[in-house]
């Protein structure tokens, strides 16, 4: 038999989540997309390029914006047991923002 979905989304949000109990393996099945991700990270690449530490878009700014993570992402790390929101683990997101497997998800150029 097949998988008998139910989907759900989340107001003012663009995650959506399908929960659906697979018959066969008589599991329940969970799929969370998020259709922003690719443009999240769009906007991060052009971002990145046009931000220079020695640009006029810095100027005498004390915060800068290095990174837009995507919900999708958030949600993975939570899953691995990195809670993105906990001060205790902003050295692991630092090590993850810096390791250019993610750098699609930075909005600046350099180290954090």
């Amino acid at each position: 038999m097949a998988t008998i979905w139910e989907d759900f989304t989340f107001p003012g949000s663009s995650l959506r989540r399908r929960v659906g109990f697979d018959e066969a393996t008589k599991k329940i099945v969970v799929q969370t997309q998020d259709p922003n991700t690719e443009e999240v990270i769009a906007l991060n690449n052009t971002l990145r390029n046009a931000e220079r530490a020695s640009s006029s878009l810095w100027g005498d700014q004390r915060y800068v914006r290095v990174a837009s993570v995507p919900l999708i992402q958030i949600e993975k790390w939570y899953r691995e047991g990195l809670n993105f929101y906990d001060p205790n683990d902003y050295p692991r997101i630092k090590r993850l923002l810096n390791d250019g497997e993610y750098r699609g998800l930075r909005t600046a150029p350099g180290r954090i």
